[in-house]
């Protein structure tokens, strides 16, 4: 995917709920995916309701139940929940992955988490043998 700098920092908080109501329908990925794409490529308002439901919408969910569950607020306790959890973790974007209480940020370290998790597992694997 091509990636330019897009224009506008924009609270993200309703476009999680509209992602935890997706999960919920099967099309997590699906519009993840094209969430990505609006931000990155197309530069779309991420902040405009009409905008997420029609994300949805291209997806094949219901753009007024995607703008329902934004207004009551369906998904902001687990979305806090899991902001905090991340936050105890020490953990201040995405993607971030923990091996072993060791923290790998971005997409650019996906290598290193590969190589922590082989060595991890071979520690492992030379502990078991030697207890053996």
């Amino acid at each position: 995917m091509p990636i330019r700098v897009a224009g506008g920092d924009y609270r993200t908080t309703n476009l999680h709920m509209a992602t935890y109501y997706a999960r919920d329908k099967g099309k997590f990925k699906e519009f993840r995916d094209r969430c990505y794409k609006a931000r990155w490529e197309d530069d779309l308002n991420l902040e405009d309701l009409d905008v997420i439901a029609g994300l949805g919408e291209e997806v094949g969910l219901d753009g007024e139940d995607i703008k329902a569950v934004i207004a009551e607020g369906r998904y902001i306790g687990a979305l806090h929940s899991q902001r905090a959890q991340g936050k105890g973790l020490g953990i201040f974007g995405i993607p971030t992955f923990v091996v072993e209480g060791k923290l790998f940020w971005g997409k650019d370290v996906i290598d290193d988490v590969k190589a922590e998790v082989a060595r991890v597992k071979q520690e492992r694997i030379n502990k078991e043998n030697e207890e053996s």
